[in-house]
C-alpha cells in the first residue's frame, strides 16, 4: 500500500461570506491511497475550518502525515486495511474530523474503484439515486443583487433557492427575501441561512416578518440549542440546525433533543461517512428531517457528499451540494442540470485528480 498527502490552495471567485466569517480560498489536504496489487487508487479530502469547529489546517496535516508515515509502503492488503480503518479512525483520529473523513473517504473510494462500481452502491443497501435536487446559495447583498443571483439560478433550472440573511439590517433581508418571492412565484422552495446570527427576541420578531413568504425552513436563527427549542415550538417557520450541531455529539442532541425540524449534515465536520450515515438514520428514527451539504470543499468532497446523498434516495429535501461554482480553480467541474447534480457513472467517487494542480473552473 502506498500513501501520498498533497497540499493545495483553492481560490475562491469571490469571498465566501457567512454572518461570522468569511474566506477568500480553501487550503485542501489530499490523501491518496495506492493499492499496489491493482494498481488503483482512491481519494479522500481533508478541508479544515477552523471558524466551524473543526480542527487546524496544521492539525490535519499533522494527522493525515503520521498517518501516511504509518501506511506508506506497507505491506498491510486492502481487505486488512478497510477492516481496521474503522478502529484508525476512532482510536487515532478522532480530534481530526476533516483528516478520517479523508482517510476514510479514500478506503471507500479505492474499495469503489476495485469492484467497479460508483461510491454509491458500495454505501447503499438497495437502489441508488443517480441525480441529486440541490439548492442555489445567494450570499448577502442588496436587493439588486439579491435579485440578479436569483434570476440566474432560475434561468438555470434551480427549483429551491438558499438566502444568507443576518448580516445586514433585518428590513433590508425582509426586502431581499419579499422581492425573490416575488420573483420565484409560489412553486420555488425558499430556505434561509441565519448562521447564528440573531439574539431570540430578534429571531422571534424577524420570522413572525418573513413568514408569510412561504419559507421552507430557516437554518439556525439562533446560536444556542435552547433558543432552537422554543424557536421551532413556536411553528412560526420551520427550524434547521446547522452550527448548533457541527460536530457529531452536537448533532446527536439536537437530533434527541428535537431542537430542530431539519438536521443539516456535513460529512467533513463530522469525521466521514460512517458517522454521517449513522447520524442520518438516527435523525430519521426521531422524525426529523436531513439535508446534506457540502464544507465549501473541492469536487472531491462534494462528489463524496453527492454519494452518500445518492445511497439515501429516502431523502427528499434539496441538499446544499451546489457550490463548485464558488470556486476559480478545482480539480475537476460538477455537473448540474435543472438544479440537480448529476453523479458520474464512472467508479468511486467518479474524479481522478490531477495532484499536481487543480485546474480553472469554468
Amino acid at each position: 500500500m502506498n500513501v501520498s498527502v498533497h497540499q493545495h490552495t483553492l481560490p475562491l471567485r469571490a469571498p465566501f461570506r457567512t454572518a461570522g466569517w468569511s474566506i477568500l480560498e480553501r487550503e485542501v489536504l489530499i490523501v491518496r491511497i495506492e493499492d499496489t496489487v491493482s494498481g488503483l487508487s482512491g481519494y479522500g479530502e481533508a478541508a479544515p475550518l477552523k471558524a466551524f469547529g473543526t480542527e487546524s489546517f496544521d492539525e490535519a496535516a499533522e494527522a493525515l502525515r503520521q498517518f501516511a508515515r504509518e501506511y506508506d509502503g506497507s505491506d498491510i492488503n486492502l481487505l486488512e486495511f478497510s477492516e481496521s480503518c474503522g478502529k484508525l479512525v476512532l482510536d487515532r483520529l478522532r480530534g481530526t474530523p476533516t483528516a478520517s473523513c479523508a482517510v476514510e473517504t479514500a478506503t471507500f473510494d479505492l474499495l469503489a474503484r476495485i469492484a467497479g462500481v460508483p461510491l454509491a452502491r458500495v454505501l447503499a443497501n438497495a437502489d441508488v439515486c443517480t441525480s441529486i435536487p440541490v439548492n442555489a446559495i445567494l450570499s448577502s447583498g442588496d436587493v439588486q443583487t439579491t435579485l440578479l443571483g436569483a434570476e440566474a439560478a432560475l434561468e438555470d433550472g434551480f427549483s429551491c433557492l438558499k438566502l444568507k440573511v443576518g448580516a445586514m439590517p433585518g428590513e433590508d433581508d425582509i426586502e431581499r427575501v419579499r422581492a425573490v418571492r416575488e420573483l420565484a412565484g409560489p412553486d420555488i422552495l425558499i430556505r434561509l441561512d441565519a448562521n447564528g446570527a440573531w439574539k431570540l427576541k430578534k429571531a422571534y420578531s424577524m420570522m413572525e416578518k418573513l413568514s408569510p413568504f412561504d419559507i421552507e425552513y430557516i437554518e439556525q436563527p439562533v446560536a444556542d440549542i435552547d433558543g432552537m427549542l422554543e424557536l421551532r415550538d413556536a411553528q412560526i417557520i420551520p427550524i434547521a440546525a446547522d452550527e448548533s450541531a457541527q460536530r457529531h455529539s452536537q448533532a446527536e442532541s439536537v437530533i434527541m433533543e428535537g431542537a430542530a425540524d431539519i438536521v443539516v449534515l456535513k460529512p467533513m465536520a463530522f469525521g466521514g461517512i460512517i458517522q454521517t450515515i449513522a447520524l442520518t438514520e438516527l435523525a430519521h428514527l426521531f422524525g426529523i428531517d436531513v439535508v446534506f451539504t457540502s464544507f465549501i470543499d473541492s469536487a472531491i468532497g462534494r462528489n463524496t457528499v453527492a454519494h452518500i446523498c445518492a445511497a439515501m434516495p429516502h431523502l427528499t429535501r434539496h441538499h446544499g451540494i451546489a457550490t463548485g461554482a464558488l470556486f476559480a480553480t478545482d480539480f475537476a467541474r460538477d455537473t448540474i442540470t435543472g438544479g440537480c447534480f448529476v453523479l458520474s457513472k464512472q467508479s468511486g467517487i467518479g474524479i481522478i485528480p490531477e495532484l499536481g494542480a487543480a485546474r480553472a473552473s469554468a
